[in-house]
């Protein structure tokens, strides 16, 4: 069940009464999540939606996460010392925005999140760097930033369920369903790891890493060591269409030859190189980055 926080029209949560100001107030000087016991005056006028079709009514929840929070890293067989890392990797600075909590900055994930992209992008680069020894660095930052993207990020994030506990208002979807949350906190969740040093040290966020990438990151290294037209058929074959169906338009120019590359009648790339067979596989080569991010369909 993926999370939001619903705001009911008929109660406006921003208010401006001085006993929740000098609450949040208290709770600014502790530097803490707010508790159950906190959030329990509002418990009935904030409310936790499930984003699943069969759920119907909106269910109350609150702040104090806790058993969900065990059965997560039950499922995942990741322990945190401090429970309050994990829960803040998943609340989005427009909960507490309803809440009238402030600085947001203190409680949501942002700050974890950029800790977490930073030891992803340092972890990643280390499991990169020890598959082969043969690699361009272009191509290796190439690697990074594709596994590291926000559509790859949310592939990963939904994989491990984390999707399931982010809280987020409605308002501030309004009927969207942003990738960059999500994204997020995959990115907090390995921030929450690398802060929670009681419990683990930076060889372990790259062992999590690792284990999270190294198929990835070896299919990746498998593809530079074929040519771009090899690389243009798998690509066909494993999304389902006929190989054969490519074909290659090439013309002499006066300083070289240029390629075009179609798949059936439907232009893919093109590429200008000094012989022939460069031409052709650059242009293979530039219609599958195409194809990946999604500028040309087959």
């Amino acid at each position: 069940m993926r999370i939001n926080a619903v705001t009911p029209t008929s109660y406006l949560v921003r208010t401006t009464n001085v006993a929740k100001i000098q609450e949040n107030k208290v709770q600014n000087e502790n530097n803490s999540l707010p508790n159950y016991e906190a959030i329990l005056p509002l418990k009935n006028q904030i409310l936790f939606k499930g984003l699943n079709k069969d759920e119907k009514d909106p269910v109350p929840v609150s702040f104090n996460r806790h058993w969900e929070l065990e059965q997560l890293q039950g499922e995942l067989g990741y322990r945190f010392s401090d429970e309050k890392l994990l829960n803040q990797a998943f609340i989005h600075h427009s909960v507490l925005d309803a809440l009238n909590i402030s600085p947001t900055i203190k409680y949501d994930y942002r700050r974890l999140a950029y800790l977490g992209d930073n030891a992803l992008k340092m972890a990643l680069a280390q499991t990169i760097y020890s598959q082969k020894d043969d690699v361009d660095p272009s191509k290796m930052i190439s690697i990074q930033q594709k596994l590291l993207s926000e559509e790859n990020l949310v592939k990963h994030s939904k994989a491990l369920g984390l999707d399931d506990y982010l809280l987020i208002d409605e308002d501030y979807l309004r009927g969207r369903t942003p990738k960059k949350p999500y994204a997020d906190i995959y990115r907090a969740f390995v921030g929450a790891m690398t802060a929670d040093t009681d419990y683990y040290d930076f060889e372990d966020v790259k062992k999590f890493v690792e284990k999270e990438f190294i198929d990835e990151v070896q299919q990746e290294c498998s593809l530079i060591a074929k040519s771009g037209i090899e690389q243009l058929k798998g690509y066909v074959v494993a999304k389902g269409f006929d190989p054969s169906k490519i074909r290659y338009q090439t013309v002499m120019k006066n300083d070289g030859y240029t390629a075009r590359v179609y798949y059936d009648r439907k232009f893919l790339a093109t590429s200008s190189e000094r012989y022939k067979d460069q031409a052709e596989n650059k242009a293979a080569l530039s219609a599958v980055s195409a194809l990946e991010n999604k500028f040309v369909k087959l």
